[in-house]
């Protein structure tokens, strides 16, 4: 409860300290959140410990448990790198908020399948796996000499 209530205290102070733009949902806030710096090796436990290697496999990271076969979610790497910390965090916290066609169920209304981590992830956790991840996408692209975009 407390780790709650303290994730919604910072998040709104971070809300009140950066500015606010308004977007084509009328139930999505866009808000400019700049991230403090994470460690990508706690964000790979992280990654772990909160079951999101459950969906997702990485890149280049092949010692991760292999995700479930029943689920479809997207490999993460390269497009990482694309959408930058900022849509990287942005899709762990709001994930209905872009959802590619072939990750949508018919009748789910464009709601992403993937969980609701609001109420467990703790800011640090969120800014290490993105750090992990944001490695996860440079590395893919030094290893395959593709480029994001």
């Amino acid at each position: 409860m407390q780790r709650t209530i303290l994730l919604v205290a910072l998040v709104a102070v971070f809300g009140l300290a950066c500015a606010q733009s308004t977007t084509d949902s009328e139930d999505l806030r866009a808000t400019m959140l700049l991230l403090p710096e994470g460690e990508p090796d706690a964000g790979r436990a992280a990654f772990i410990s909160l079951g999101c290697a459950g969906c997702h496999a990485v890149a280049w990271d092949s010692e991760l448990p292999a995700p479930l076969p029943a689920v479809r979610a997207p490999e993460l790497g390269l497009d990482v790198a694309k959408i930058g910390p900022g849509g990287l965090a942005t899709s762990i916290v709001a994930p209905s908020h872009k959802v590619p066609d072939k990750y949508r169920r018919e009748g789910d209304g464009g709601v992403s399948p993937m969980r609701d981590f609001t109420g467990t992830m703790t800011i640090r956790q969120l800014t290490d796996i993105v750090a992990y991840l944001e490695r996860q996408g440079l590395e893919t692209q030094a290893r395959t000499g593709a480029a994001p975009g």
